[in-house]
């Protein structure tokens, strides 16, 4: 089976990760993360783990599907909290303190997984390597996440104006007036959208 192909419209990691259910808030929101081997995908498709890893993690999740389908409800719990931090703060509003303390549980316990080493003349950040760990690949969006919300570009970071449309991005727009996550699609919606109000309103009645 052919693995499902997302998309990357978020302009960092973890936004992509919180764009990968639509609508939120909808009564039957379009879930992309099905199974752990979408998970496995998305993380391969955004280059946070390698072809290598991501075997390892098909692996695991195979000889053990209970501990893969612990690890995606955690990833999808994972997800929505993120998402509530996020659009509040595209919302100009701060984060609840609820959320911020779930999301610092996450940091805490992945964090611990985090190790410095030597490269050449450099050091670099690099994560303990756990094969048996099927939550590692959680770990980049957890750690995309923290350094998202510690950095001046958390400023950047707009929901989408569709009101179909929940998806989060950074505004690197040169005058930062991006409205939307994908001009060809929602944007194009919301132009034809105005057109076909306006239109309507501009038809006469027809008398009976």
């Amino acid at each position: 089976m052919a693995s499902r192909q997302f998309e990357f419209l978020g302009g960092v990691l973890c936004l992509d990760f919180v764009n990968t259910i639509h609508e939120y808030g909808a009564v039957d929101p379009r879930e992309e993360l099905d199974g752990f081997q979408d998970l496995i995908a998305f993380a391969f498709q955004a280059g946070a783990i390698t072809s290598g890893q991501a075997a390892q993690l098909s692996k695991g999740a195979a000889t053990d599907p209970a501990m893969a389908s612990k690890a995606l409800a955690a990833a999808r719990e994972c997800r929505l909290v993120l998402y509530r931090i996020f659009s509040a703060i595209a919302g100009r509003k701060y984060p609840s303190a609820s959320d911020l303390d779930c999301f610092n549980q996450q940091v805490a316990r992945i964090f611990q997984n985090l190790r410095i080493r030597r490269k050449g003349s450099e050091l670099e950040w690099v994560w303990k390597e756990d094969d048996r760990n099927l939550e590692r690949v959680l770990w980049p969006v957890v750690r995309s996440g923290a350094e998202l919300l510690t950095s001046k570009e958390r400023r950047l970071i707009r929901e989408c104006g569709s009101q179909t449309c929940s998806w989060l991005f950074l505004d690197q727009s040169k005058n930062r007036t991006r409205r939307w996550c994908d001009m060809k699609t929602c944007g194009n919606r919301a132009k034809w959208r105005r057109y076909y109000k306006k239109h309507k309103a501009a038809k006469p009645q027809s008398k009976s």
